[in-house]
């Protein structure tokens, strides 16, 4: 369950901030949370040695389901500031007959 999101500044700074953290471990979980030996590489749950090739993939992924969850969230306000347009036209009119019987 994802609870926020981060963003590439925030992860840039972490991993200056901690060179040895894992970047895979960090946004996924999985593998180590240590950064291995070998420069430049990290290892991952499977035990293999990965590039930044992998963590970027993940990365991509990551941006695209924030996407699609923002336009998804975009849409449900649109939907719903059609509908609260719709509502007010409908309380105007109706105001403005109790006021005449007054």
């Amino acid at each position: 369950m994802v609870c926020g999101s981060v963003g590439s500044d925030i992860l840039e700074r972490i991993h200056q901030t901690y060179p040895d953290l894992s970047l895979i471990w960090l946004i996924t979980g999985k593998g180590d949370m240590i950064f291995s030996d070998e420069p430049g590489q990290e290892a991952n749950d499977a035990g293999y040695v990965s590039d930044g090739d992998e963590v970027v993939h993940l990365l991509k992924d990551k941006i695209k389901l924030l996407e699609n969850s923002v336009a998804d969230k975009g849409k449900i306000i649109s939907l719903m500031e059609a509908r609260v347009k719709k509502e007010t036209k409908e309380i105007v009119p109706a105001q403005g007959k109790t006021q005449r019987k007054k």
